[in-house]
């Protein structure tokens, strides 16, 4: 009897001190304790037919003597686990329970403490009237919040109703992605009570924050703060509950912003590769794929909205362009490469590679040179063709000497002999032609503060490897470091 009396006063204190704001002591040995009985089923059903008999009270009726004054309702969220936040379709999920407290007048017109000995009671939600909360920004439609599965507490004493239930709700969220992944959302949840006014029902301003004295953190966001207020909106009341969610990027700058920023890199590399080795397309195209893809998975997880566009899909998209630029640029300097040798650079190129090598300060590069001719092939000596008669001679060495006896026998020689003999051939002899060699001597490339064309493609390859590096380090720090001073 004596724990019973204390749980009695207890409550009621507990919802007297709540309506009035003062304090209320309990003394164990009170005549209260002492004169109140532990109550029976027929008490209950007494009880029931004084209080809740249909001529008396309908829940659906409003629960004021006088039906032009407010009810003021307190409604307390306490989260228990934001379960998911869907950056691309707007929507958080999360679960909470909530808790309705509010007066109903025609309970405490009827309950006589004395004749009615229980002191508090469990209805079904269809036997009271129960304000119709409702979450105005749910996406899963406009309806009470209500489950039938829950019963409603009445404190009879204290002429208090107390509703308690579990929801798993869906809201929409708009998500501001101008930082991902080191972004902050503002998330809100509105209640309203449906088809009622502010004159007639509003919301107690007693909640200044959401309660997460049971919240269980979630694994991808930070819950810093949060903020409830209390409004008026085209003679609708409204309670809004604002949740400030940062982001835990550790996992993005593992998984994608350290792969970005070490691929960047490598589109200058295309250049430090030799020209002759025949990987420098396949390496620039592989590079420029890789931010492709890139690309296609941070749109995935991103909202379909071009206000405001992630900066990091601004980054990506610049480093994508320049991985295009840089694979241009590589079969520019391939073709360079592959000229002929024997063609002559242009002075405009030649010099201005030049002014790059810096040589055209130097002096031994100031003249234009000529690459040394190659030495000529041996020159074939003269060689006379003997003819007919200088065949039946014998040489001079060998020839006997002039004397009486020769001279007789030629002058007795018979004259049709000489006719028969062949008539004597020219002398022919080979002649090396000294103009041809003279021409491909003239015909040799003109070198230009010795540049060739492999110089040109050296150049070039050393020039665009400096300023991709640049170029990769300055957009990396115009799109970077503002994402990391949020971190």
């Amino acid at each position: 009897m004596e724990i019973m009396c204390l749980r009695v006063l207890l409550l009621i204190g507990t919802a007297v001190s709540g309506v009035s704001g003062g304090s209320f002591l309990i003394e164990s040995n009170c005549t209260l304790c002492q004169t109140i009985p532990v109550p029976t089923a027929s008490d209950f059903a007494v009880m029931l037919t004084d209080l809740f008999d249909s001529t008396i009270y309908d829940s659906r009726v409003f629960p004021r003597l006088m039906q032009n004054e407010t009810i003021f309702v307190d409604v307390t969220f306490q989260l228990y686990k934001i379960t998911d936040l869907d950056e691309v379709s707007g929507v958080m999920n999360l679960m909470a329970k909530v808790t309705v407290i509010w007066r109903d007048e025609y309970l405490t017109a009827k309950y006589i403490p004395g004749h009615h000995k229980p002191y508090e009671m469990d209805s079904l939600q269809t036997d009271v009237w129960v304000p119709p909360v409702t979450i105005f920004n749910s996406v899963k439609g406009l309806k009470p919040i209500f489950d039938k599965n829950y019963h409603v507490k009445t404190i009879l004493a204290a002429a208090k109703n107390y509703w308690r239930a579990g929801v798993t709700t869906a809201t929409g969220c708009s998500v501001d992605a101008t930082y991902y992944p080191f972004d902050s959302q503002a998330c809100e949840l509105v209640l309203t009570m449906w088809d009622y006014t502010a004159e007639e029902v509003m919301f107690d301003n007693s909640a200044t924050e959401l309660d997460t004295e049971y919240y269980d953190e979630n694994e991808e966001w930070d819950l810093e703060s949060s903020t409830v207020t209390t409004y008026n909106s085209s003679n609708k009341p409204f309670r809004r509950y604002i949740l400030n969610l940062k982001r835990r990027p550790v996992f993005f700058i593992v998984n994608m912003i350290s792969p970005l920023v070490l691929v960047g890199l490598l589109n200058s590399l295309v250049f430090v590769l030799p020209a002759d080795a025949g990987e420098r397309i396949g390496f620039a195209v592989n590079v420029f794929l890789t931010f492709a893809v890139f690309l296609t998975i941070l749109a995935e997880n991103l909202p379909k909205t071009s206000a405001p566009l992630a900066m990091l899909s601004y980054y990506l998209s610049s480093m994508l362009a320049m991985s295009s630029m840089s694979t241009l640029v590589t079969i520019f300097t391939l073709r360079i490469h592959d000229k002929d040798e024997e063609s002559t650079v242009p002075f405009y190129v030649a010099a201005l590679v030049a002014t790059m090598t810096f040589r055209i300060c130097r002096e031994k590069y100031k003249n234009p040179e000529k690459p040394e001719p190659k030495a000529p092939p041996p020159r074939p000596k003269p060689v006379t063709t003997p003819g007919p008669e200088d065949k039946s001679r014998p040489p001079s060495s060998m020839a006997p000497s002039a004397g009486p006896s020769r001279l007789g026998m030629d002058a007795a020689a018979d004259p049709l002999d000489e006719l028969k003999k062949p008539p004597p051939q020219p002398t022919q002899a080979v002649v090396v032609d000294d103009e041809s060699s003279d021409e491909e001597e003239d015909q040799q490339p003109e070198i230009r503060y010795g540049v060739t064309w492999k110089t040109v493609a050296q150049t070039f390859d050393k020039f665009f490897f400096v300023a991709f590096s640049i170029g990769s380090m300055a957009l990396s720090s115009v799109f970077l470091v503002p994402l990391f001073s949020r971190a």
